[in-house]
């Protein structure tokens, strides 16, 4: 069963979502790509992250959104360059410049599901 990209929001940057891919989608996410969802995750302890354990991603307080992914620029260190798509499991940064309804709930530690479910 393919899982919908799932983007961790790392930073908001002027405006601008600052995300990571989470590894356990298997779909690429692309320009293009409109998100429906945006939820929460359940902060890890101290504890939790140095056992190795996997971490628990069960959304929490979900809130449909309608947001467009316009444009998307891969950070390799201080630099970013625009691209068209950012591998599953590529475990990579991305600047993302987002359109339409529901940007009001994003927020740093929140995350973005593409498509339903």
């Amino acid at each position: 069963m393919k899982k919908h990209p799932d983007i961790y929001v790392y930073g908001i940057i002027d405006g601008k979502i600052l995300g990571i891919h989470l590894f356990y989608s298997d779909t690429d996410l692309c320009v293009g790509d409109t998100f429906t969802i945006c939820y929460e995750i359940k902060q890890q302890t101290h504890e939790e992250i140095m056992g190795g354990g996997t971490p628990d991603y069960t959304p929490l307080n979900a809130r449909p959104v309608n947001l467009k992914l316009e444009k998307m620029e891969e950070k390799m260190g201080e630099r970013a360059i625009d691209v068209d798509c950012l591998s599953a499991a590529s475990g990579r940064y991305a600047v993302l410049h987002l359109s339409g309804e529901g940007l009001e709930f994003v927020k740093n530690g929140c995350c973005l599901r593409v498509g339903a479910s």
